[in-house]
């Protein structure tokens, strides 16, 4: 974890870069939501702007990936280079991006069914040991490894999957190439440094929001309002680009080691 911390504040250029980009696609998502559906072009300004924004996205955060997978303490990160070579690795990211919405589909339609399978499973085990066996039971039981998967455990595979994509494309998805990628994934360390970003990523956002301290005044409430949401925001992308750090140093832990030739002689 400090070396990921390390890495993001020594080139703070990535931080704002992330602050002020990630504003820019929230602006534009806000402007889609808002255009029309009434006439064609209204339809075509909506595709283009999905467009936009998803092209946006990926290039913004693919270069992060590719950069923090190939920097460490002691080299500096080049991100203007990284930028450029994520142009060409879009297509492969376009694909990791519909992979990891098909996933996060069936686990949405995997965690609709589990009202239903609790009730059964009640009942069934009602039967067998002759006593009431409440349905929120089994619920929670089977709610929980599916909120673990699909905020913890999916959310990293995908991270450290989409890394590699960032750098080699779509010779990342390749045999032993694949396994070598999903290999950082073996270190136990890296899901509880993972587990701990994600609810401070969220967690610490959500009550500054929520939170609204009792100033007088509407001068003094927005202003206070604005510095929440403000920090909020910071801590929010501070805490993803610290992930996808720690993501980054697991996929260049996974990689074997760069065979150097022996001078001649």
């Amino acid at each position: 974890m400090r070396e990921a911390l390390a890495v993001v504040w020594r080139d703070r250029r990535v931080l704002a870069l992330h602050l002020a980009g990630n504003l820019v696609l929230f602006g534009l998502v806000w402007v889609w939501l808002s255009v029309p559906e009434s006439r064609i072009w209204h339809l075509l300004l909506s595709a283009s702007l999905a467009g936009v924004i998803l092209l946006g996205a990926l290039w913004l955060h693919g270069a992060t990936m590719r950069l923090f997978r190939r920097t460490d303490q002691d080299r500096p990160a080049a991100v203007v280079e990284s930028l450029r070579a994520t142009r060409y690795r879009l297509p492969a990211l376009l694909v990791w991006a519909a992979f990891s919405w098909i996933a996060f589909a069936l686990i949405g339609s995997l965690a609709d069914l589990v009202p239903g399978v609790a009730e059964w499973i009640s009942s069934a085990l009602t039967f067998l040991v002759r006593r009431p066996v409440p349905s929120h039971w089994t619920e929670m039981a089977l709610a929980v490894p599916i909120v673990l998967l699909r905020w913890i455990a999916l959310p990293l595979l995908l991270l450290i999957l989409g890394s590699a994509v960032s750098e080699r494309g779509f010779g990342a998805l390749r045999g032993s190439a694949l396994d070598r990628a999903l290999g950082g994934a073996r270190a136990a360390g890296l899901w509880l440094r993972c587990a701990l970003l994600i609810a401070v990523g969220v967690g610490v956002p959500c009550l500054l929001v929520h939170w609204v301290p009792g100033f007088a005044g509407i001068a003094a409430q927005a202003a206070s309002m604005i510095a929440r949401f403000l920090l909020a925001y910071s801590v929010m992308i501070a805490s993803w680009l610290v992930l996808l750090a720690l993501v980054g140093r697991a996929g260049r832990v996974s990689e074997p080691p760069p065979i150097v030739a022996s001078p001649a002689g």
